[in-house]
């Protein structure tokens, strides 16, 4: 079928396009994921609409790549910094 159940270090996922735990399949096969509420809110159109445009704005504004990678690389050295002290 469409969802494969793998068994991983600590925990089984279902196999899709990306890893769910297992105690979210239910959701996923009944259209609720990440969660029923919001995936009923999600129907209205009202709700959706602003979702979308807050969505988007977040991304315009927020993950723009020129603030990411700033965010990226800033975040790199730091763990670099912290893995060179603690000898890893």
């Amino acid at each position: 079928g469409l969802y494969e159940i793998m068994e991983k270090t600590s925990a089984y996922y279902i196999k899709s396009n990306y890893d769910i735990p297992i105690e979210n399949v239910a959701l996923v096969k009944n259209d609720e994921f990440p969660s029923p509420i919001f995936s009923r809110l999600l129907k209205n159109k009202k709700f959706y609409k602003r979702f979308v445009e807050v969505m988007h704005e977040m991304g315009d504004n927020i993950f723009s790549p020129s603030k990411t990678k700033k965010i990226i690389e800033d975040q790199k050295s730091n763990c670099l910094r912290n893995i060179i002290k603690t000898d890893w």
